[in-house]
């Protein structure tokens, strides 16, 4: 699609008028949204726009930015349409005029809201201080991910602030485009792919794999309404149903990140192979250093008592996914009064659920099954770099710096010669197809509603059918439902059919199966990467052997296992042997070592624009050295 140039108005001190009389901003007879089938556009000449004065925060340093963008907020509320908005109930009423298909049956049609806090989960609510809210409009044939709408520090009394932060899918660009209307001024911060080459506004502080960011992404979504209700919820929901709609979940919000994330990932690797767009080191940066981070909890719900200690807080996922090391209710507690456990400013000693502490997040290992999916790296290089420094799961710098080491795009359109393996230019791949999945178990197990292999063929799953609510296998039905209540409350939509597919296996277009037989759906095709992982492999191995790593330094372990041939027992084996020393320590003194690890984890992350409110984490009185982690015996060592 083409468009006219033309640069975006800055802010000026001109006042906005009130929605009411239409903001008085974009009133032209011709300025209409021209919708085919679930496709619409808006004008793309400036002196049409309904808001003239969104200011451009995107640094793409060319004109008529807005006129570029295809999702809709773009084209609904500030190029198309009479009147320009200046706050957010102003926004939903223009979007409840404009973008109405499939969502005509009353003003609070098609959305849904959910509610996070990091203090009104403790003591029946007694010490909130506000919420925060998500809400979602899902019209026009959406996905109820492409629009997302962010309001903060509402009160108990529900009143809804004027200003708010916007997220909408650009299904031309397949990218998310960041917004906020604050002080009845409109910004656009830049998109996903401005955010990951380093460019934008304030919100690529936060969002720096350019996707969705729900730090408690896992069950049990601390402080999100998920397996505990958050009190007082209903009162905003009552207080706002034109604005709000209906009430959701930190499972839904789970849902629909990983949904839009994996959609996003798509676009973000096939941006990354590009080397017009970045380096190899571009490329690789979510294996080899952590972009993102996630909290999970030692327990998954408030009434549950300690018991265990999860793997993925001693390991990356990609190196175990499942098992526990044993921990007694009775010596956690004492542990955590011995380190001073506390959650900042509300006297409390832990948050609704015990042991909060960070993770590899769920979108750079995304990232990472989609560099596998590509053929760019396989199971053995991933396994390769993270048992580099493996006892350090995030925020490892010895890992990260190995991208010094990475080739050049031109090196693996011409790799050396020289470097492989035993002579081999192929070592270090399977025999396996190299497009496919990982191998053994899911590396990304433990979420819930998040089914990306394998596929069930299940009939009218597959078919939109507004007036049947959920479809007839039933293992789909629920697991839809399970995310998008609505599709089972009301009807079987599209967008039903498309969660089927994307999250709960349904292989559409498969054919109807009797009697709910099982199979798997077909991979599916995918274009050869510009990048293999053999010439990866070699082009890695020939600069490290030219550095002459010393023995012992992550360089030359790197080296090392690069070279060794499908290493993967080697590697499990070492594995194994971190965790049963850790099995084999003495519980209180593992539960002591955990917090020194934990408290190391809440210095480090408490410096990342994500980590915006103090109560997140609990932090303890511990002082631990910047070097704190776990060696291969499982103690602390800093």
């Amino acid at each position: 699609m083409h468009f006219k140039r033309f640069s975006i108005a800055l802010v000026t001190a001109t006042p906005m008028l009130a929605f009411a009389s239409c903001a008085e901003e974009g009133d032209a007879d011709d300025n209409n949204i021209v919708c085919a089938g679930a496709k619409c556009d808006a004008p793309t000449d400036p002196a049409q726009f309904a808001c003239k004065k969104v200011v451009d925060e995107s640094q793409r340093g060319r004109a008529n930015v807005l006129a570029e963008l295809q999702d809709p907020i773009s084209v609904f509320v500030l190029r198309g349409g009479n009147g320009c908005p200046t706050s957010y109930k102003e926004a939903v009423a223009k979007l409840r005029e404009n973008d109405k298909a499939g969502c005509e049956s009353g003003a609070a049609a098609g959305m849904s809201t959910r509610f996070v806090t990091e203090t009104g989960q403790l003591s029946a609510g007694s010490l909130l201080q506000n919420f925060r809210l998500v809400n979602s409009r899902r019209c026009n044939s959406r996905n109820e991910w492409e629009l997302l709408i962010s309001l903060f520090g509402v009160p108990a009394s529900g009143k809804l602030p004027a200003s708010a932060e916007l997220i909408a899918f650009d299904p031309e660009a397949k990218e998310f485009n960041y917004y906020e209307i604050a002080g009845g001024q409109w910004h656009f911060f830049g998109s996903s792919s401005d955010f990951v080459a380093g460019k934008g506004g304030r919100c690529k502080g936060c969002h720096t794999g350019g996707g969705l960011v729900m730090k408690e992404l896992d069950t049990p979504w601390m402080h999100w309404t998920g397996h505990f209700q958050t009190p007082g919820t209903n009162k905003v929901i009552d207080a706002n149903k034109d604005d709000l709609g209906s009430e959701s979940s930190g499972a839904n919000m789970e849902s629909l990140v990983n949904s839009g994330n994996r959609e996003w990932t798509k676009t973000r690797v096939t941006n990354a192979l590009n080397p017009a767009k970045g380096t190899v080191a571009d490329l690789l940066r979510p294996l080899f250093c952590t972009v993102e981070v996630n909290i999970d909890n030692a327990v998954d719900f408030d009434t549950s008592s300690m018991s265990s200690l999860p793997a993925d807080f001693f390991l990356d996922p990609q190196l175990k996914s499942f098992g526990s090391i044993g921990m007694k209710d009775d010596v956690y507690t004492a542990a955590r009064t011995a380190a001073g456990n506390t959650v900042p400013g509300l006297n409390q000693a832990d948050t609704i659920f015990k042991f909060p502490f960070v993770e590899r997040s769920k979108a750079d290992n995304m990232y990472i099954d989609e560099l596998k999916s590509r053929g760019v790296v396989d199971d053995d290089f991933v396994r390769d770099v993270l048992m580099v420094d493996f006892t350090r799961p995030v925020f490892s710098d010895a890992r990260c710096a190995l991208l010094e080491f990475a080739p050049t795009f031109e090196q693996l359109t011409s790799p050396p010669t020289g470097g492989t393996t035993d002579g081999d230019p192929t070592a270090g791949t399977t025999t396996e197809d190299p497009t496919a999945g990982t191998t053994g178990e899911d590396p990304t197990a433990g979420t819930t509603g998040d089914a990306t292999g394998g596929g069930v063929m299940a009939g009218n799953c597959c078919t939109a059918d507004e007036s049947r609510k959920g479809c007839e296998n039933d293992e789909i039905s629920m697991c839809v439902c399970n995310a998008d209540a609505f599709c089972c409350d009301n009807s079987w939509d599209a967008t039903c059919v498309e969660e089927a597919t994307s999250m709960c296996m349904a292989a559409c277009g498969a054919g109807v199966v009797d009697g709910g037989e099982l199979e798997l759906a077909a991979a599916p095709d995918v274009t050869a990467a510009d990048v293999a992982v053999a010439d990866l492999r070699a082009a890695f191995i020939a600069n490290l052997q030219a550095a002459n790593p010393a023995a012992g330094t992550a360089a030359a372990d790197l080296l090392t296992s690069l070279q060794a041939a499908d290493d993967k027992a080697a590697h499990t084996a070492r594995v194994d042997a971190f965790l049963k020393a850790c099995e084999d320590r003495d519980e209180r003194e593992l539960m002591d070592d955990a917090f020194k690890i934990r408290q190391w984890q809440h210095d480090i992350a408490f410096t990342l624009p994500i980590f915006e409110f103090e109560q997140t984490l609990p932090t303890t009185k511990l002082s631990v050295s910047p070097s704190a982690h776990f060696d291969t015996s499982c103690k602390v060592a800093e």
